[in-house]
């Protein structure tokens, strides 16, 4: 065998022995899904694995689902697990006395498995992270906004939120709070006027917002 052709053999090999999700999620084992994200999530640096396996594995669930391979009891059956395992990893980060960073989706936005991920990276970089989770009202924004005086605000804006929904948080925090730090990410965040777009990568993307408020 030539030394590409054993190069590309290695690689599919890696491939199928890497931590399959979709596999998992069509088990409807939950001590089988359980494996999957133990294994993935200890094989590397958290924010290494959460960047390089999980989101390019939601990814290929989304699209299995788009492809009736996977059905939606079974999309959710996994998205369910992932959930609760970055739950634990954002849990496993000690809190900060200054919760300073608000963290969430806007109001009809429920695709929230990226901004939990990334909320994961930030609290490790900096622990004070207020997670609100998916749609979360204008309102409650601004009521947070104003009880905890947060130092920088982070609005995720996945594929089929309501991007008048994020404009308007952008618009009203940043009326009433101008010197709050304003970022936006996701897929639709480019479409958001008057925040700060975040780089895709979640380790970067928490990177920026960590040193921009240190």
């Amino acid at each position: 065998m030539s030394q590409a052709a054993s190069g590309r053999a290695s690689a599919r090999g890696a491939a199928r022995r890497s931590p399959d999700l979709v596999s998992a999620a069509t088990s409807l084992n939950s001590a089988n899904l359980a494996d999957v994200l133990d294994r993935a999530l200890k094989f590397a640096s958290l924010d290494s694995v959460l960047d390089k396996w999980l989101m390019p594995e939601l990814e290929r669930l989304g699209q299995a689902w788009a492809d009736d391979e996977v059905t939606v009891a079974q999309e959710h059956f996994a998205s369910a697990g992932v959930s609760r395992a970055l739950g634990r990893a954002f849990d496993a980060v000690p809190d900060s006395l200054a919760p300073d960073v608000l963290v969430g989706l806007p109001e009809g936005s429920r695709h929230e498995l990226g901004l939990q991920a990334f909320s994961v990276c930030l609290r490790r970089q900096r622990g004070g992270v207020v997670y609100l989770g998916s749609d979360v009202p204008v309102s409650d924004w601004e009521s947070t906004a104003r009880a905890i005086k947060p130092k920088g605000v982070v609005i995720g804006v996945p594929q089929c939120s309501e991007v008048a929904k994020a404009q308007e948080i952008v618009n009203r925090l940043t009326a009433e709070h101008p010197d709050l730090r304003v970022w936006v990410g996701g897929s639709l965040a480019s479409e958001v006027r008057g925040a700060t777009q975040l780089p895709n990568r979640l380790a970067e993307a928490a990177e920026e917002v960590a040193t921009a408020l240190r």
